[in-house]
């Protein structure tokens, strides 16, 4: 757990330094920073439910399986505009408006991302096989359905 709140300072330090890059015209370290906070927000929350995050390809994942489960499903589109950031970081290739916004809806994400962090988690079924893939991957266990509340 100590490793998750770890996490969530980190997440919220980034966002602040995005913010301050932004402001001084460091658009690479703002996209670099905005990128991180998010990655790292959902570091979090995997970290706090013991699921695994120790690859970049887990993020989506782990953001699918939390649009799911709290059925919020604009967080996908947050988390794609979150996603360009860390691609303007390596190509540099996003307007002073795109990086504003990027920030901007990094900044949103992480914020609701905190917010997940502390509710309770819901009750997940699949409705899918990709859910149920999704979900195996993330805790390294097999889908059962013995694992429903009565």
């Amino acid at each position: 757990m100590y490793e998750s709140y770890k996490y969530l300072e980190t997440s919220r330090q980034l966002i602040q330094q995005a913010e301050t890059e932004f402001e001084r015209e460091d658009y690479i370290q703002a996209s670099e920073k905005a990128w991180g906070a998010v990655a790292i927000a959902i570091k979090s929350i995997a970290e706090q439910r013991g699921w695994r995050h120790n690859h970049h390809r887990l993020t989506s994942a782990i953001l699918g399986q939390l649009a799911d489960e709290f059925n919020r499903p604009h967080l996908h589109d947050l988390f794609n505009t979150a996603e360009s950031m860390r691609n303007n970081f390596y190509e540099n290739t996003r307007t002073e408006t795109e990086v504003a916004r990027g920030v901007d809806r990094s900044k949103r994400l992480q914020q609701e991302l905190e917010a997940i962090r502390s509710e309770s988690p819901r009750v997940f079924i699949p409705q899918s096989n990709r859910q149920k893939q999704r979900w195996e991957e993330l805790t390294g266990r097999n889908w059962d359905d013995t694992q429903l509340p009565e």
